[in-house]
This record gives C-alpha cells, sequence and structure tokens, in this order.
C-alpha cells in the first residue's frame, strides 16, 4: 500500500489520498487510518498545535446573509501554462452554508473579481453583504468630502448600485471562512489538475465549473441555520442597468476634432444633439468586460467611429511633411551660403521644387582627413598575377 501510495499519490493529504483510493483502487480505508499510515511512514509531517488566538466566529444564520471573497496566487498549473504563468484563482463562499464557487484569472483585476461576482449574482441573486480584505481593487482613498473610502473604488460602486454592503477585513484570520476554502482547493485542486493535463485558463475554467466545484459542494457545503434564503432579488431598475452596473467607468477629456483617446484607440464623435459637448469637457468612458466601449455625457449615450487607422495615417502624413519641410530649409541655407538667390531662368528660391534646389547645390568635395579618403590610401596595392 505504502508502495502504491509513493509512486503515485505522494503529495496527496490523508483526505483526498483516502478518497482517490476507494474510487480508483477500489480500498476502503478510514482517512485517519491514512493519515496514521502518511504520518509513520514519513510522507507527511505530524501538525503542530498551536495556540488560537482568535475565537472563531459563529456562521451566519442564512445563506447569501454574508460572502466572502479572496483571491489566490499558487502553481495551480505547475508550470504547464503557455510560458510557465500560474493563474489566480478567485473564489467565493457563502459563510452560512460554506458554498463555493471561483474562476481563474491572469490576475486580481477589476474585470476578473466582476467576471466571478456576476454568475453568483445571476444565480442567487443579490448577497447581504461582502466580506473582503483591504486590497486596492476594494479600498479607495477618503477625498475631501469624506467620502467612504469602501465605495470610492470601481467595485465599490458597483456594490452601492446594487444595495449591498461592503465589509472591510483587517486581518486574514477574519475571513478565516475563504483563506480555509482556498488551503483546501490548493490541496485537491492542483491534483486533480494535473491529472487531466490541464494546461490553460480556458480549460481549468471549463473544469471547476462543470466538475469541481458541483462536487466540491456535496462534500463540502453545509444546510445553513435558517432555511429562508437572505439573497434579495434585483430591482427592475438593476435588472434592466445590470451591464452598466458591471461596467468599468473612467473619465477622459474631449480633444479638438471631438475626439476622445483611450488605450491607444481614438474614438470621434459622430451624431447631432441638443446637449452635444465641447472639446474640453468631461465625457464618461463605460468599458464592459468584453471590451466594448459605450460614451456619455450629462447622462445621455453619445454615438461615435473609431478613427484610429486614419488618425496615425494623419499623424504620419504630418510628421512626413515636416521633415521635407525640414530638408528643404537645410537646401535653402546651403544655396544661400555658396551665394545662390535665383535660378539660371531668374526665379526665386521660394518657387523651386526640391528637386530644383537639389540640382542647384554645388557637390561638396570631401575632406582631406575624411576616412573616405583615409580607406582609399591605406589600401594595399593589389598584388600582379
Amino acid at each position: 500500500m505504502l508502495e502504491l501510495i509513493r509512486r503515485k499519490y505522494a503529495d496527496y493529504g490523508p483526505v483526498l489520498l483516502a478518497e482517490t483510493l476507494a474510487e480508483r483502487e477500489g480500498l476502503h480505508v478510514a482517512r485517519e487510518t491514512v493519515r496514521r499510515w502518511l504520518r509513520e511512514a514519513g510522507l507527511r509531517a505530524a501538525g503542530r498545535r498551536r495556540w488560537r488566538r482568535h475565537v472563531r466566529r459563529e456562521r451566519r444564520a442564512r445563506f447569501g446573509e454574508l460572502v466572502q471573497l479572496d483571491a489566490s496566487i499558487h502553481r495551480w498549473l505547475e508550470g504547464r501554462g503557455r510560458g510557465g504563468r500560474e493563474p489566480v484563482l478567485i473564489s467565493i463562499v457563502d459563510d452560512a452554508t460554506g458554498r463555493s464557487f471561483g474562476r481563474f484569472h491572469a490576475g486580481e483585476t477589476v474585470h476578473a473579481i466582476q467576471d466571478v461576482m456576476r454568475p453568483w449574482i445571476e444565480r442567487h441573486t443579490r448577497p447581504r453583504a461582502w466580506y473582503v480584505d483591504r486590497a486596492s481593487q476594494f479600498q479607495g482613498k477618503r477625498d475631501e468630502d469624506g467620502f467612504d473610502p469602501r465605495y470610492n473604488t470601481q467595485i465599490g460602486r458597483m456594490w452601492r448600485e446594487l444595495d449591498s454592503e461592503l465589509l472591510l477585513a483587517r486581518s486574514p484570520q477574519a475571513k478565516g471562512r475563504v483563506e480555509r476554502a482556498l488551503r483546501t482547493h490548493r490541496d485537491r485542486l492542483v491534483n486533480k489538475l494535473r491529472e487531466r493535463g490541464i494546461r490553460t485558463i480556458e480549460q481549468g475554467n471549463a473544469f471547476v465549473e462543470q466538475q469541481y466545484w458541483p462536487e466540491h459542494n456535496r462534500r463540502f457545503a453545509r444546510p445553513a441555520a435558517e432555511p429562508r434564503d437572505a439573497h434579495r432579488p434585483l430591482t427592475l431598475e438593476q435588472a434592466a442597468r445590470l451591464e452598466e452596473i458591471f461596467s468599468v467607468r473612467e473619465q477622459r477629456t474631449l480633444g479638438k476634432g471631438e475626439v476622445v483617446k483611450l488605450d491607444g484607440r481614438v474614438l470621434q464623435l459622430e451624431g447631432a444633439g441638443r446637449c452635444r459637448p465641447r472639446p474640453g469637457c468631461r465625457i464618461e468612458v463605460l468599458r464592459d468586460p468584453h471590451g466594448g466601449v459605450r460614451l456619455r455625457y450629462e447622462g445621455l449615450e453619445l454615438g461615435y467611429r473609431d478613427v484610429t487607422e486614419a488618425h496615425l495615417q494623419s499623424a504620419a502624413e504630418r510628421r512626413e511633411a515636416k521633415e521635407l519641410t525640414r530638408r528643404r530649409r537645410r537646401l535653402e541655407a546651403a544655396l544661400r551660403a555658396q551665394g545662390v538667390t535665383h535660378c539660371p531662368r531668374g526665379r526665386p528660391l521660394e518657387q523651386l521644387t526640391s528637386l530644383e534646389l537639389q540640382a542647384l547645390r554645388a557637390p561638396v568635395p570631401p575632406r582631406a582627413d575624411h576616412p573616405w579618403r583615409r580607406r582609399a590610401l591605406d589600401k594595399p596595392p593589389r598584388r600582379a598575377g
């Protein structure tokens, strides 16, 4: 038995190993027995008893009363990903039941957090409160008006519009429910991803949504103390504005030519209206997770077209025209230094083209110490035959 464990399941935990032995090998062994085997064989260190400084808080009574969210940076793919890059698992855990959900993303960005929250809201509607850490995505700076820093971010603004309370944890132990759940995922999920040869974020998300989360919730979730659901349905206004609520909003200044520059793109307003903004006005830009962009001014939607290619082409033409003008001025200055002010036909230099100016310029012989002359003098003579 120990030889089998060393060969195939060396890094499995006791609980996962007991389940795997029963499913694959047909060996039904109690998990405490497996734990004792691993400890005696030296495959797993004995756990240390630590002084418990934080007393565990009682679970909330109803499902949806408090939902915890956190991200975990770990070697989920064990270097199998593209370029060896490891994804981040953003996980959600209900405090009352332990029901979990999450997705892999390249980083803990605003769009990544929204991509995990939106399926939960669409499936279970709005929870009463969210419990998160004090990362910059959740806590902003207090402005001059004393605005609550919890709602001075993109995520905080979204929660405020959904009428959900935002609670900020002061320590990792305070949100221990999601921390312990992530520790379980680091033990079980890594092995399951390795067994299936998963290499990309897309493959990982498909696996966790179709197999891992249903199996994990059947195994670890528990019924709430009170059967009544604490989630609240979306209002008609919130349901109609859900796409707008889950968008990232930014302010941009309208430039000359009625253009807005955004991440290398140039968007030009089009259409006529009574409240058409003038250059210098602040335009609100709404970007959804799928890359869509909307422009708004004083609550009104603005039509636009992407003129990035034309703008780059015109900018290149302007640079080329400036370079030609610079060359022409150098030619004129060189001709005037040689005493030439008119062409043989009597026309002044200002009326001549660049090619005509180049033809009028006298050839300038190279200096005596020019490298071209030195190379010709230093070259050894060729030997005859």
